[in-house]
């Protein structure tokens, strides 16, 4: 058996093995975990730290405040009454949520133009959670549980207070 009479045998064979390796050296640059030898120091050259970095950055975006800012909302009865608007002001610190808000007087309530309430709650992976306290009335508390639409920028659920409930749709205007 003479290899020199199937010359171009050992070429492909070679050829195919050094393309295996330039293959691999590139999936290596482009996958986890293969480092970028410079200066002394290690810099990952992945994709996948770079998508990291875009994930942690987000998550640092919703924990310091995407639903900071203003809102305006309507909440519907459920009993078909007259939706009421209300608006104000809120801060996002971590998970944690507080505003201030007016909205209309209605059927309860004093005899004023506007009533003021407050809003506290949390915000975990886009599910919001809010107590409103009335400032007339700081016993009387509804329950507000909702979703944040991040495309949309509003949060959209229920609430409830004792034998009365609804839906209520906010904008947030950050």
């Amino acid at each position: 058996m003479k290899t020199s009479s199937q010359p171009g045998v050992w070429n492909k064979a070679r050829f195919r093995y050094l393309a295996v390796i330039l293959l691999a050296i590139a999936f290596c640059l482009a996958s986890v975990g293969c480092k970028k030898e410079s200066s002394g120091s290690n810099t990952s050259t992945a994709p996948r730290d770079q998508n990291k970095a875009a994930v942690q950055e987000t998550a640092q975006n919703e924990a310091t405040g995407v639903l900071s800012g203003k809102w305006t909302g309507k909440y519907y009865y459920e009993d078909g009454r007259k939706s009421v608007d209300f608006s104000g002001t809120v801060q996002q610190t971590g998970d944690n949520i507080a505003g201030q808000f007016t909205e209309p007087r209605t059927d309860f309530g004093p005899m004023l133009d506007k009533i003021t309430f407050t809003f506290t709650g949390t915000m975990v992976n886009n599910h919001v959670l809010m107590v409103k306290t009335y400032s007339y009335n700081t016993s009387h508390k509804v329950n507000y549980s909702g979703t944040y639409y991040p495309g949309e920028k509003k949060i959209k659920g229920n609430w409830s207070i004792e034998n009365t409930s609804g839906t209520f749709e906010i904008s947030v205007q950050n």
